[in-house]
């Protein structure tokens, strides 16, 4: 049976990480076999951003993907707010994925999409997501 063993954003950073949520899926060999890793940003609007989630080849077409995402999904729900994925695959078989699951397009980027999103959201906030992110060893190094 396979399981997910979620790692929380304290425990990477006491590793030496960027703080993160890791959602990672091993199969009954105990193998790593899928992963997902979510960050909190306040910008452009308190979010969690959804990246690197992946399943091994040999085992994509199987649900494990919709797996890892179940347990993303409650995360988001459980902190009532909403969750962003960038650089998503644009391909029929992914984003359909997605969208099936009331995940929802922000822009006028077909890899960039919204959950768990606010009624009255203006999704104009997200014109150039990207662009905007900040990796975390810069921020770390801006404030020693």
């Amino acid at each position: 049976m396979e399981r997910i063993k979620y790692t929380n954003s304290g425990e990477s950073y006491k590793r030496g990480e960027e703080p993160a949520h890791f959602f990672d899926l091993f199969n009954e060999k105990g193998e790593k076999i899928g992963e997902a890793e979510v960050r909190y940003l306040s910008k452009p609007m308190p979010h969690y951003q959804l990246s690197d989630l992946f399943v091994n080849p040999q085992y994509q077409g199987k649900g494990f993907g919709s797996k890892i995402l179940d347990q993303v999904e409650d995360f988001l729900k459980k902190r009532k707010k909403p969750g962003v994925l960038v650089d998503g695959i644009n391909d029929e078989r992914f984003m359909g994925m997605y969208q099936r699951r009331g995940w929802v397009q922000l822009v006028n980027d077909e890899t960039l999409l919204g959950f768990n999103l606010p009624e009255n959201l203006d999704k104009r906030l997200f014109e150039a997501y990207g662009q905007r992110y900040t990796f975390f060893d810069e921020r770390k190094s801006s404030k020693s």
